[in-house]
């Protein structure tokens, strides 16, 4: 359990981040999901053990491309923050694990003034205040009410799975054997994670009610640990344990089944199903799973995996618009990365993936995924003015774009949702428009710039999901490749 850097893997099939797409596999191939991307913590360089919470809110950790020790950061919506300063000296390091709905966050704290000694963490975002766990201990997971699951090392140096309710520190137990430990709480008072049977065998384990109840063993596996359950009681986990001094510097999502080869999903009933890919992939990992049963996947390249449906590949076709420049982020000339893998899923359908630059320039970062519809000039709901026409273009969503042939030609969205977008190419020469939400803050949107890619040109965002009409007053020559908007 170093608490030293776990790098995203750099193994994971060459694809564009600016064109990420998902497309369900086989047994649910009618079924497509368009998202957009955009890239989490602003976009923060080298940023590894990436996490997310129901709302969206995700966390990871960063040494900001190698130019300070690792540090923890929360995305609140679009609003980013150090989890906290590093609170026992100024040689000190802070990786975060998880963080739950109410934006508490687990996490490790490493003291390299004392040899490296950690402390597991405890940070709340909404009153800034940090909690320490005992030396040589190290969270995992953080569950809905701030109890906080992982491993601590006893007198004996072995590890020991722990949960801290606030008030106790309580050891867990073994399944007869020396070690343990825990990896996430599903509910209050509960663990899974994995410990040693009386002959050294790691299974994995449910911690309820008091008591740790050993899952034996999927078939077909010598050994197991379980990474991550939902409120259903499903579990999924893989082949990869980590007693103290396990995996560090290597490839992975996350320290918690960050080298996992073989996967599997238990039902609350305690079947087990082997996860598998077809071609058959090296290694594939399931590191979490989401209160609907979709667990996320990486096996070179990025997957959900759902039972009864199977796996889902991302693909390149469903973030089709290109850059993203919400808080000023834009991939070019960086567009071409490595997709590590899905690091978790939530239960609006958003995926949070984890990239790598394919340049080897310590650029790895992570991206969120979010849903969106698509609209273009055939919909019912876009009220067209005079002066408009549709004309083909390489490349646009539907072969073509609507074109304002006159000045003042206007435009007319009435939509339902959380977000809405302007989806444009942009190139020199073209024209500029004005662009206003439900007939207030008007902006300017110019697509005149001197090299031509399609990308989100405007986005407004709201607090809740509502009705909003989007209106566009167009100068002659601007043109509009589709409208998207989003539900969460």
């Amino acid at each position: 359990m170093s608490v030293g850097r776990r790098r995203l893997g750099a193994a994971f099939g060459a694809l564009l981040i600016c064109v990420l797409a998902a497309t369900v596999g086989a047994a649910n191939a009618q079924a497509t999901t368009y998202y957009q991307a955009t890239p989490v913590v602003g976009g923060l360089p080298d940023l590894w053990y990436l996490s997310m919470n129901p709302n969206g809110w995700s966390i990871g950790t960063s040494d900001d491309a190698g130019n300070s020790l690792p540090f923890a950061v929360l995305n609140e919506a679009g609003h980013r923050q150090e989890v906290t300063p590093c609170p026992i000296s100024d040689e000190c390091s802070t990786q975060a694990t998880g963080v739950n709905l109410s934006g508490q966050v687990s996490g490790i704290v490493a003291d390299y003034s004392t040899d490296g000694v950690s402390h597991a963490l405890l940070w709340d975002a909404a009153t800034g205040a940090t909690t320490l766990l005992r030396p040589n201990s190290e969270a995992y997971g953080v569950n809905g009410v701030g109890q906080l699951v992982g491993g601590y090392q006893n007198a004996s140096g072995h590890e020991r799975a722990f949960l801290w309710d606030g008030w106790t520190f309580k050891d867990l137990g073994t399944l007869g054997g020396k070690q343990a430990v825990a990896t996430a709480s599903p509910e209050q008072n509960e663990a899974v994670g994995c410990a040693q049977t009386t002959n050294g065998a790691w299974h994995p384990f449910l911690y309820k009610n008091g008591t740790m109840k050993g899952l034996g063993l999927p078939p077909g596996f010598t050994r197991a640990c379980a990474y991550s359950a939902n409120r259903k009681g499903q579990i999924v986990g893989g082949d990869e344990v980590f007693p103290w001094g396990g995996p560090s510097y290597g490839d992975g999502l996350s320290a918690v089944g960050a080298k996992a080869c073989k996967s599997w999903s238990r039902s609350a009933s305690g079947k087990y199903t082997t996860i598998v890919a077809s071609p058959a992939r090296t290694c594939l990992r399931a590191t979490h799973v989401d209160p609907d049963g979709v667990v996320a996947v990486s096996a070179n390249g990025a997957y959900t995996w759902k039972a009864g449906i199977g796996l889902t590949q991302i693909r390149r076709a469903n973030v089709p618009f290109g850059d993203d420049l919400y808080n000023g982020f834009n991939c070019r000339p960086l567009c071409s990365v490595l997709i590590d893998g899905v690091a978790s899923s939530n239960v609006h359908g958003q995926l949070l993936v984890a990239t790598d630059d394919q340049e080897g320039n310590d650029d790895s970062t992570g991206m969120l995924l979010t849903p969106i519809q698509i609209y273009d000039g055939s919909s019912p709901t876009i009220t067209r003015g005079a002066g408009w026409a549709t004309v083909s273009s390489k490349g646009a969503w539907g072969g073509g774009v609507d074109l304002a042939k006159t000045a003042g030609a206007t435009m007319t969205f009435s939509f339902t949702g959380k977000s809405v977008s302007v989806i444009a190419p942009t190139g020199p020469g073209l024209a500029s428009a004005t662009v206003t939400v439900d007939g207030v803050n008007p902006t300017t949107v110019d697509e005149n710039t001197t090299s031509g890619q399609r990308q989100r040109v405007f986005r407004a965002t709201f607090p809740t999901v509502g009705q909003h009409t989007l209106q566009i007053v167009a100068g002659t020559g601007f043109q509009v490749d589709a409208l998207t908007t989003t539900q969460y």
